[in-house]
């Protein structure tokens, strides 16, 4: 299975399961954390089985998807701190 299908995969597999996972102490951040472990546990262990990830982690693309994600991540956060300040 290549990377982007399995991605796909498991990005569809948590929308179907999100709803019953938010009630649960079990987090979507450490599902992904878990399969992330596992598929660089399974990468070690069976070689290149999963060589459609590898990056080069200076490309330029990588570097302007990381500093958007953290734009995102950083205003969301602000604005829930904001929202419940004025509470």
């Amino acid at each position: 299975m290549s990377g982007g299908l399995l991605l796909a995969v498991l990005f569809a597999t948590y929308a179907l399961f999100s709803r019953r996972l938010s009630r649960s102490s079990f987090t979507g951040p450490m599902l992904f954390t878990a399969v992330g472990l596992l598929a660089g546990w399974v990468t070690l262990e069976e070689g290149a089985l999963l060589s459609s990830f590898a990056l080069q982690l200076e490309s330029d693309v990588v570097q302007t998807l990381l500093e958007g994600t953290l734009v995102i991540i950083l205003f969301s956060d602000a604005a829930l701190i904001l929202s419940l300040i004025h509470i």
